[in-house]
């Protein structure tokens, strides 16, 4: 045979087979003979897969969104599929879409996080142990999401809204919670893995610039029943990084989490996992407080974690929320995000208000931190772009 690594190997390594193995399932759960066959195929696959899975994907991707019109191609993205994605997952897609095999991939993935010792461990602990047994709990859940979290930020990236609709449900399923006798913080954390797929996949959508997703995401079809209240929350309202980070900046924690997953498991760059970051957790925030006008409150979410300018006449403010407020004025009701489900806006003019209260309170809170970040509260604080008591990036 001729190297390893084209799609004619593959080809024809599959043409090698019984009819009934090539209809098989890839990963050859279902297969119950011939196991001679199956293990020398598997053998010899193996390294196809890893070796195609461990490269750049050279696959088109799938259409950009903005303001609900399709591009030809994103804006300012790079490299954009995630490179350590599931070879089957990758494969079970390029291949028309086998929505059956996607659908197992993603269940599997989401079983196997919701059996986790973290989320199935007694919560009745002692106080003075909550804090310590909070941090490692939380370590291992976020180890344990990752092939997970990979597969959604590949499907959000390069999917569309027929395959959206493969795995948002494991959204729900990840935040079902049984309340038990013990610690609030630890009964929390049992809905960290819905908190980290929801934000995952909202920032790999705005990687992509896929406003319909991102619409989705923040509207009313995602709906969690809140087992602390009895509610059925939006998604945008139960599953704020406050849930899981109970101590400092819940927003300025997740996004250490999210960058460095980000930049370690895709091929985008820093700054294009910067502005997705930018874009998601000031749309997030403008949707929680739009809901929470419309009825829907679950807590405060604490500030967003974003870069913020100081100059003479906005005052200290986002440059993404002036400029996401002006893309949204210009192109009315018909942008994407509104197509998409964050229709509970209302509309534009009821986005520029929500978005008004976040630049708001996050402009003073953040003026307020670089002035206590000054050494013994004299000297000049940062004018360019910076995050709230840093330097200027």
């Amino acid at each position: 045979m001729a190297s390893l690594g084209t799609d004619s190997d593959i080809d024809d390594m599959f043409h090698e087979l019984p009819d009934e193995l090539r209809k098989a399932d890839s990963r050859f759960s279902q297969v119950k003979f011939e196991p001679r066959i199956i293990r020398q195929f598997k053998e010899r696959l193996s390294p196809v897969l890893t070796e195609r899975a461990n490269q750049s994907f050279s696959s088109a991707p799938g259409p950009a969104m903005v303001g609900g019109q399709t591009l030809d191609a994103p804006v300012h993205v790079t490299g954009t599929s995630p490179t350590t994605v599931d070879p089957v997952l990758q494969r079970a897609f390029d291949e028309n879409r086998q929505h059956y095999k996607i659908t197992d991939i993603v269940q599997q993935q989401v079983d196997a996080v919701l059996a986790l010792g973290a989320l199935t461990a007694s919560v009745n602990i002692a106080p003075s142990e909550i804090p310590l047994v909070h941090t490692a709990r939380l370590s291992e859940i976020q180890a344990g999401i990752k092939p997970l979290l990979k597969s959604i930020a590949f499907l959000a990236q390069r999917g569309d809204q027929e395959t959206d609709n493969l795995w948002l449900t494991s959204i729900s399923q990840l935040s079902e919670v049984t309340i038990r006798d013990g610690s609030a913080a630890l009964n929390l954390l049992s809905r960290a893995p819905a908190v980290l797929a929801f934000h995952t996949a909202g920032i790999a959508a705005c990687i992509r610039l896929r406003d319909d997703l991102v619409g989705r995401l923040l509207g009313e079809n995602i709906s969690i029943l809140d087992a602390f209240s009895g509610a059925i929350l939006p998604a945008a309202t139960a599953l704020g990084p406050e849930v899981i980070y109970t101590a400092g900046w819940p927003s300025k924690a997740l996004h250490a989490f999210l960058a460095t997953f980000f930049e370690d498991s895709t091929s985008a760059s820093a700054t294009t996992i910067h502005r997705a970051w930018e874009r998601w957790t000031f749309l997030y925030h403008v949707a929680r407080e739009c809901l929470k006008l419309h009825g829907f409150s679950n807590g405060s979410a604490g500030y967003p974690y974003l870069t913020v300018v100081d100059d003479r006449t906005h005052g200290t403010a986002t440059e993404v929320g002036r400029l996401t407020v002006k893309e949204i004025a210009l192109q009315g009701d018909s942008h994407g995000l509104f197509l998409g489900g964050m229709g509970f806006v209302g509309d534009a003019i009821g986005f520029e208000e929500c978005a008004k209260n976040i630049e708001h309170g996050y402009g003073r809170e953040a003026d307020a931190i670089d002035w206590r970040a000054l050494p013994n509260g004299s000297g000049s604080i940062p004018t360019g772009r910076h995050y709230p008591g840093q330097s200027a990036i």
